[in-house]
């Protein structure tokens, strides 16, 4: 890297680095915080490090189920087995081929994501991967809701929907509020130790 000879930089140009770096210090910039700083950053680091295993069996069985009820949706709507999960009469079928069709691919499409948010978070790309299956779990938390507004009759259907989204959710969020509360106790201790 060529530098420029002392001479040849401006005359102010120090005291503008100098101020300069002690406003990135005191901005927080990692770069610029020393030692405190650091364990600072490795305590957030410990807190976004990995997702409770309780809420990623549970996004699993999500994304299980998504996909399974998806299939059941695309393929096999037409099952009279089938009849107390969809309550499609026989002489409906092809009115709503269209519609069962399109949400059975969007719901194996939401349980691929799902899985592919897990892979993130095992990826050591967390924050991805929690806010992929936050935002479905959260979808699938409203569509339960809907569901059961528009369909009482569904109603074991919609509270499984909302409930299994209800319980991903719940245990991301707790999770992160007890590695956060970990987090600081880390690295309040390591503070003190320093």
């Amino acid at each position: 890297m060529l530098r420029a000879h002392p001479e040849s930089r401006p005359k102010g140009a120090p005291g503008l680095a100098n101020a300069a770096t002690g406003l990135l210090r005191r901005s927080g910039h990692p770069r610029y915080r020393g030692v405190a700083g650091l364990h600072a950053d490795s305590a957030a680091e410990d807190e976004n490090a990995h997702m409770n295993r309780v809420a990623q069996v549970l996004a699993a069985l999500e994304a299980l189920t998504l996909i399974a009820v998806g299939a059941l949706e695309s393929f096999f709507f037409r099952s009279p087995e089938l009849y107390p999960i969809f309550l499609i009469e026989s002489d409906e079928y092809d009115a709503v081929a269209l519609w069962t069709r399109n949400v059975g691919v969007y719901n194996m499409l939401m349980g691929l994501a799902i899985i592919v948010a897990l892979v993130l978070v095992h990826r050591a790309q967390v924050a991805a991967g929690r806010a992929i299956i936050l935002t479905i779990c959260a979808m699938h938390l409203v569509l339960g809701v809907s569901l059961f507004v528009t369909a009482p009759e569904l109603w074991l259907s919609a509270v499984f929907e909302f409930g299994l989204a209800l319980a991903v959710i719940l245990a991301i969020v707790i999770g992160d509020r007890n590695a956060a509360v970990r987090a600081g106790s880390t690295a309040a201790a390591r503070a003190s130790s320093v």
